[in-house]
């Protein structure tokens, strides 16, 4: 990845003084700022006018997993995908699955059906990573909704597919996950420290 595309609103004010004190170490970090609060879907599309590939990796900022990427951008054009999206087993989620998006999927891995729920303990469920054609985006109205909740009208049947993947997902939604998450971070920076 040569580009990184950080798209902000709540707190956008702090996510620009952060990259503004750290430039150097982030030259290829782009910062978007949503007017009004857009949602997943509206603030995807209002981003995609910085965006200069013709695909492109989306990822939420309130989750973490170590799934590598490169397996997933493989399938999505192995399966010539307009939409791919990493999904996870729904016990392999800590924090719980809540108010995740539940995927059916056809023989094919297609994406059946995607419904929101509020607690859900088995299935796939969405892990917040997709790989987009930047062309699909493109056709999407401008304003606030959620991806999850209009994803089976903004992606045609047969063109959104999923990623399976068996790496576990940490939800950062609430205080006590994003504890943990800061604690995972911290063990992360030390292994790496000892490997150096």
């Amino acid at each position: 990845f040569s580009r990184v595309i950080l798209a902000t609103h709540y707190l956008g004010e702090q996510f620009q003084s952060f990259v503004s004190l750290h430039q150097g170490l982030l030259p290829s970090l782009e910062l978007v700022r949503e007017p009004h609060p857009l949602g997943t879907g509206g603030a995807l599309r209002h981003a995609i006018s910085v965006v200069r590939t013709n695909s492109f990796v989306a990822l939420n900022g309130d989750s973490w997993f170590e799934q590598p990427l490169a397996p997933v951008i493989s399938h999505h054009r192995e399966r010539k995908a307009a939409l791919t999206m990493v999904v996870v087993r729904a016990d392999g989620v800590e924090g719980g699955a809540r108010q995740k998006g539940v995927v059916s999927m056809g023989r094919e891995g297609e994406i059946a059906r995607f419904a929101t729920q509020e607690m859900t303990s088995g299935g796939w469920i969405n892990a917040g990573c997709y790989v987009i054609e930047k062309i699909l985006t493109q056709g999407w109205p401008t304003g606030r909704y959620d991806l999850e909740h209009e994803f089976m009208s903004l992606v045609p049947h047969g063109t959104g597919m999923a990623f399976q993947s068996t790496f576990p997902l940490l939800d950062i939604g609430t205080p006590e996950m994003y504890r943990r998450a800061e604690e995972q971070f911290a063990a992360a920076a030390v292994s790496q420290e000892g490997r150096g």
